[in-house]
């Protein structure tokens, strides 16, 4: 897994790989611009133009060292220095005069005029203005050039972070900062890049790996990592020749209303998806005869409307609750019952949780292998309501220390908050998944890996990967615009075959 890892640590790998490989740190500067320059070619043609907007420190020496690969490539391309040039650092200092030495002509002086005639529409800006460093928002001077590289109309190729955003901490309201189009990050993800108010500046993340020792990068302390697919890829179980439905968990779902019935038949085909033995479910009367028209796999457990009335959880080896659920009294019974009497693993999502928000005691009742999957406002009506991302992730670390349970809070990069405060970022998943029924998707499958005996912090992980990984597949098919929440259960197969096969 990818360690997260603040500003500090990140310098501190710097350091270390320089000292553990004898190497320079001006060589270390050439290996990062290289990494961005092989990128770069490999997604851009010699008809493109490229100005590269560089700062005083060691982001904008990676700037001037990509300028000058470029030129070397056949490319044209210009840099600009963006600041006081008497306080360059040293690697920046160097990287300029390798630039003048090469191409004096390439090195052009900022102004607005120069900056307006350079545009063209094959032009490509790089954003080498600041990277790691930065500990305060940019001042007026920067915020103009920011300004008008976000209102340029062209690609954006910020280099390692974009000018402008803090990786450690929240960005003020009235902040500027570059609205990169791709952002070529070095190594590990920044905690900022996940969080929406501060992600969205990020565009599409690349990870270059520049050999960053890894003894340094493996002695780091972090409690947050961003998975991979070979992450999830380890915890799949092999399936026994001789096995049988018995060997892969019985799943109950209670699920749907009576203009909801719809999250049901989601949330149930969902689970058959996830790879369950044996699935049953809870569903209103006027809804059976749909689902056991369209899901002929899945069992309908008895006649109940809710929960409220079932005796015997003996049966099941994991239960979801929430999807399309209606909140009313009989519920609000089927989940003090339910607390009170399976000890199982539970899936909590939707109404369910709005049912936990009005009863908090209960949540002291909840133990290490269940799952709440809140989305943002849920999740404030579990907790409190948060002044930032970055707090709300706090809150939600610590809401899963406190009740000793695991928190999915869903988003773009959702992440599995665990109660030992270790948090899992999710890699997968696109803007098209942002759709009525998706969530009801996650809890069948979350309930479907749980009942076949992965833990909760292991369907965690893999659920929302599986997921996301589905979604993904379903927007290239669909594309974003046009996919739906079903789509993603169509696409389950091939997100377990491509992670079987890229493993």
């Amino acid at each position: 897994m990818l360690k997260i890892l603040s500003a500090s640590q990140l310098q501190q790998a710097d350091s270390d790989t320089i000292q553990q490989e004898a190497i320079s740190s001006t060589d270390l500067m050439e290996r990062a611009a290289h990494k961005c320059y092989e990128w770069i070619i490999e997604n851009f043609t010699q008809s493109n133009s490229f100005i590269c907007l560089c700062g005083i420190g060691n982001n904008g020496g990676d700037g001037l060292a990509i300028t000058r690969m470029l030129l070397q490539a056949g490319y044209t391309a210009n840099a600009v220095i963006v600041g006081n040039q008497t306080k360059l650092s040293k690697d920046c200092s160097i990287n300029k005069e390798r630039l003048l030495t090469l191409k004096p002509e390439s090195l052009i002086e900022f102004n607005e005029a120069n900056f307006q005639n350079a545009i063209s529409p094959s032009c490509v800006l790089i954003d080498a203005l600041f990277g790691t460093g930065l500990t305060r928002p940019l001042d007026d001077n920067f915020r103009n050039v920011v300004q008008w590289m976000n209102q340029s109309g062209v690609p954006i190729v910020s280099i390692d972070v974009p000018s402008g955003l803090l990786i450690d901490s929240p960005l003020p309201a009235d902040a500027y900062c570059v609205q990169a189009t791709y952002t070529l990050s070095f190594q590990c993800p920044k905690l900022s890049f996940l969080l929406p108010t501060t992600g969205k500046f990020v565009g599409q993340l690349v990870l270059l790996d520049i050999g960053l020792t890894a003894t340094s990068i493996d002695s780091a302390v972090s409690t947050a990592y961003f998975l991979q697919q070979k992450d999830v890829r380890a915890l799949l179980k092999s399936r026994a020749l001789f096995s049988h439905k018995g060997s892969f968990g019985h799943a109950l779902l209670v699920a749907g209303s009576n203009d909801k019935i719809g999250a049901a038949q989601l949330c149930i085909h969902a689970c058959l998806r996830a790879g369950t033995g044996l699935v049953s479910a809870i569903v209103p009367q006027q809804g059976r005869a749909i689902i056991q028209t369209t899901l002929p796999e899945a069992m309908l457990h008895g006649t109940e409307d809710h929960i409220s009335t079932l005796t015997d959880f003996s049966p099941y080896s994991a239960i979801g609750i929430g999807p399309g659920l209606e909140k009313n009294a009989e519920q609000t019974q089927g989940i003090k019952i339910l607390i009170q009497e399976f000890k199982g693993r539970i899936v909590f999502d939707a109404d369910a949780l709005n049912i936990l928000a009005e009863n908090k005691t209960w949540l002291g009742f909840l133990h290490s292998e269940v799952i709440l999957t809140p989305h943002v406002k849920e999740f404030e009506r579990l907790s409190e309501k948060a002044t930032n991302d970055f707090h709300r992730l706090q809150l939600a670390k610590e809401f899963a220390i406190r009740y000793k349970l695991h928190l999915l809070l869903k988003g773009k990069y959702s992440v599995l908050c665990c109660p030992d405060g270790t948090l899992y970022f999710n890699s997968t998943g696109n803007p098209g998944m942002a759709k009525g029924g998706s969530g009801d998707v996650l809890t069948g499958i979350l309930t479907g890996l749980m009942a076949q005996g992965y833990t909760a912090k292991e369907a965690g992980i893999m659920g929302m990967y599986l997921h996301g990984k589905a979604g993904d597949i379903a927007a290239k098919k669909h594309t974003e615009f046009a996919m739906k929440a079903g789509d993603i259960i169509d696409c389950m197969g091939d997100a377990f075959a491509e992670m079987l096969v890229n493993s």
